[in-house]
């Protein structure tokens, strides 16, 4: 439900007058944006917290360019009222501290370096995803790492999951592959875990390898064969049954234990 704050900004954007475009293609635009502007000036604090911080302005269009996007054609008009509002230090700060969605998109691309940082912590947990797209490029490594965390142990939305790439990309896969490692030894891996697999030390794998005494209905044959590839010739005898059940994980076995027995 909107608050009454919000409902009454919307139906001040309502009476701005739209002006006639010659071609279909052109952005829908509006003859003055001295009353908007206005309205908003005269508002207290509160109201404007309220306002730009309410989920209504999450993934609300930068631009529109046909008037079936409903009540979402106001973008430019937004954008008009933030840059205005910028210059101003009380604004500045409410905007820093409250925005969301399509006002912390535009209020980010002017604001000093430092105000951006204190807004990334905010916009790294937005469900915008071009708030998403600046924060992590704006983000530290180790708040990128924290974010990466959560994403991965909860059930985040598609955007969020296309952007955990973007996230790997700029920290690096050798400095957070241990988020993606699979929990146990049946566990289904993607690509991305298969490689975290293949960067793990033996140390990162401790945990599953203590399962392998372990019975299991089905076994993960990617993870028992990169297992195989750090076990003692001791823990390949052991484990020979469960480690023949898989053809790739026995024949590193067996090369393995031809190498050791070569040797003595």
């Amino acid at each position: 439900m909107r608050s009454k704050e919000l409902t009454g900004f919307l139906a001040e954007l309502s009476k701005c007058k739209i002006v006639q475009t010659k071609y279909k293609w052109e952005p829908i635009r509006f003859k003055d944006d001295t009353n908007i502007k206005k309205y908003w000036s005269e508002l207290s604090s509160l109201k404007k917290k309220i306002i730009i911080r309410d989920p209504y302005w999450n993934n609300y269009p930068y631009t529109s360019y046909s008037y079936s996007s409903g009540k979402r054609i106001y973008g430019t008009l937004i954008k008009d009222i933030v840059s205005s509002a910028l210059l101003y230090e009380k604004d500045r700060k409410i905007l820093k501290n409250h925005a969301e969605g399509l006002f912390a998109v535009v209020a980010f691309e002017d604001l000093d370096s430092q105000s951006r940082k204190y807004m990334v912590r905010r916009m790294l947990r937005s469900s915008d995803k071009r708030c998403l797209t600046r924060a992590i490029d704006a983000a530290s490594n180790t708040a990128l790492i924290k974010v990466l965390k959560e994403w991965t142990i909860s059930n985040t939305s598609s955007a969020k999951r296309s952007l955990s790439y973007k996230i790997i990309n700029k920290i690096g896969f050798d400095n957070c592959y241990k988020l993606f490692l699979p929990p146990d030894l049946d566990t289904f891996t993607n690509h991305t875990s298969r490689r975290a697999l293949r960067c793990a030390t033996r140390k990162d794998i401790e945990y599953l390898i203590s399962r392998m005494s372990e019975d299991f209905e089905t076994l993960n044959q990617f993870t028992v064969t990169e297992i195989v590839k750090r076990l003692s010739l001791d823990e390949i005898i052991i484990n020979l049954d469960k480690i023949c059940e898989i053809p790739k994980a026995a024949s590193y076995a067996r090369i393995m234990m031809d190498g050791c027995f070569a040797n003595q």
